[in-house]
Formats: structure tokens, C-alpha cells, sequence
């Protein structure tokens, strides 16, 4: 009697629904063991202690070597003529006199004279050598016991030196005298080099 209301029950369930009760089952089953077997959803993938994602802070370090400025002055010219050591000395006088003491090289390659000097603020300029022909203290020009010379030779490769009483400049006529830590600008004639102008120191003569 059991047996058959079995069978008669069995019979009754269509085929279609029993095998869709099976695939329900089969799915809630594969759910539940990936939900065993995979990690907590929304864990953190970060190390740090509050869960956010870390962020590389490395900065770029940006090179800070300063150009080193060139400390030298200019070097002197490898040709023409070449002037330094160059000095002005004030000394009393009528106008206000200054003695210009230099050396001169001689890079032209050929044998060359130095005719005298100027300045812009100078009335008159020459080269002048002592002559010892009249006293000093009698003459209130200054230029008493100095002679005008027309030339000096400088021969190719050679050096001149102008010192106070043997070959200097002399620059006169001043509008007032010059004192010690001033500049004036000074130009040396040749007769066949170009002039040569340059920026003179004033001394005093215990320098």
C-alpha cells in the first residue's frame, strides 16, 4: 500500500520541476563554499594600520651646484702695446701738475716711439726728463729742474719704463688738483701704434 502511493506521488511531479529543485539546490551549495574559500569582501589591500591605500612620497632632488664666477682680471693683449704698472702723482706746481709713471711693452714686431701723453681733463701733456738745468724750489711751475722730451724709442719686444724724473708723463692745466683714490683717464700716443687709452690710479708720492 506504501509503496504504491510512492510511486502514484513521484508520478505526479513533472520531470522539469524536479530537475530544477536539483540545480537550485546544486547552486546554493557552490555559493557557500566560495563564500568559505574566498578573502572578506572589502578587505583593505593596503598594510597600514588605517586601511588606506599608501601613497609613494618620494621627492625628486633637484641638483643646487652654484657656477663658480671667474675671480681673475682680464688678461693683458698678446699684441700692440701694452701698458701697466700705470700710476698718477700729484705734485705741487702751477696747474696743478701730475707725473704718470707706467711700463710700456712693445708686442707690435716692429720698432716703435712714444711721443707723449693726454687726458680730458688736462690741458697740455708731455714726456719730460729731469734736467737739473734750474732749480725746483725757484719756479713755482713744478717744472723747473724737467726738460721736454720729443720721443722715447721702444724697440720691438723691449719694455720702457717711465719713472718720476727719468722719462715720465707729465699731464698739467687741471681745473683743481687731484688727491689720492681718484681715476683719470689717461691716453698714450705712439707715432706709428694706435693710442692706448687706460684708467689711471692717483697716489701720493710717499706710495
Amino acid at each position: 500500500m506504501s509503496a504504491s502511493r510512492s510511486t502514484r506521488v513521484s508520478n505526479r511531479l513533472p520531470l522539469g520541476l524536479a530537475a530544477g529543485l536539483v540545480a537550485i539546490v546544486a547552486a546554493v551549495a557552490l555559493v557557500s563554499g566560495a563564500l568559505r574559500t574566498s578573502p572578506d569582501v572589502g578587505a583593505s589591500e593596503s598594510t597600514g594600520p588605517s586601511g588606506s591605500v599608501a601613497v609613494p612620497s618620494e621627492s625628486v632632488a633637484v641638483p643646487t651646484a652654484s657656477v663658480a664666477m671667474p675671480t681673475s682680471s682680464p688678461s693683458l693683449p698678446s699684441t700692440g702695446m701694452v701698458i701697466a704698472n700705470v700710476q698718477a702723482i700729484p705734485f705741487a706746481g702751477t696747474g696743478n701738475p701730475v707725473s704718470v709713471i707706467a711700463t710700456i711693452e712693445n708686442r707690435t714686431g716692429a720698432d716703435d716711439r712714444l711721443l707723449g701723453a693726454s687726458s680730458p681733463i688736462a690741458a697740455t701733456g708731455g714726456l719730460y726728463a729731469t734736467c737739473g738745468c734750474t732749480p725746483g724750489s725757484t719756479d713755482p711751475s713744478g717744472l723747473g729742474n724737467k726738460s721736454l722730451m720729443p720721443w722715447n724709442l721702444i724697440r720691438a719686444g723691449e719694455t720702457l719704463q717711465l719713472r718720476t724724473g727719468d722719462g715720465e708723463i707729465i699731464l698739467n692745466g687741471l681745473a683743481e688738483p687731484l688727491v689720492a683714490g681718484e681715476q683719470l683717464e689717461v691716453t698714450f700716443e705712439f707715432e706709428d701704434a694706435a693710442p692706448v687709452t687706460v684708467t689711471v690710479p692717483v697716489v701720493s708720492s710717499t706710495d
